[in-house]
């Protein structure tokens, strides 16, 4: 591995594509669409939202502030 790492740009879907992605339907296995991050589906009505993110409890947990910053800092160095 001499060439240098690669790193993911972080391309959401939507930018991807101006119009939808032809799927299969997870729930029905017909033909769906994705369109802004959001599967559709017009044979079963599936239309799925993507949830929140959102850091477990104990990341955010005054009590683990020390033990997360220490691991984020850890995270910036291998970055660098």
């Amino acid at each position: 591995m001499d060439g240098p790492r690669f790193r993911d740009p972080q391309d959401r879907l939507r930018n991807l594509a101006g119009e939808p992605i032809l799927v299969v339907c997870p729930r029905c296995s017909g033909r769906a669409s994705v369109t802004r991050e959001r599967p559709t589906c017009a044979g079963c009505a599936l239309v799925r939202v993507p949830p929140e993110p959102r850091l477990p409890a104990w990341m955010t947990a005054a009590k683990h502030r020390d033990e997360v910053l220490r691991t984020v800092a850890k995270l910036r160095a291998t970055l660098s």
